[in-house]
């Protein structure tokens, strides 16, 4: 959205910052509270890492290209520009789910590696 200028840049890395940092929280107090060990971040069998960062990638931009396509619109959008845009983010998961476990956001895949880091078992 900085690109397009809807967003003004440094709104755009203060969003990045507060999402990065409520995910590493978050990751940190489910394994806290919970006991919870999170899974690790990996390919699936039979896929490369190569195969699983293509996944990633590529279904990461689904949404991002149906905010973007939304965005100009957004005054007039109603609920159907919400339903397009969690459409987007399950067709995304749903396709990448299999090969990479389907995070989709390099927040919450941080999220994921610091949990794991906290539990002494090194990265994720």
């Amino acid at each position: 959205l900085g690109a397009t200028g809807a967003l003004e840049w440094p709104q755009v890395r203060s969003f990045a910052f507060l999402q990065v940092t409520g995910s590493m929280l978050g990751g940190y107090f489910v394994c806290v509270l919970f006991n919870h060990r999170p899974v690790g971040i990996e390919p699936r069998a039979p896929f490369s890492w190569c195969a699983a960062a293509s996944a990633e990638m590529l279904a990461s931009l689904l949404p991002c290209v149906v905010a973007g396509v939304l965005a100009p619109r957004a005054a007039g959008g109603g609920s159907a520009q919400v339903l397009a845009l969690g459409l987007a983010v399950i067709a995304g998961a749903g396709a990448a789910g299999g090969i990479s476990g389907g995070c989709l956001n390099p927040a919450v895949a941080l999220g994921m590696d610091i949990a794991g880091a906290t539990e002494a078992a090194g990265w994720a």
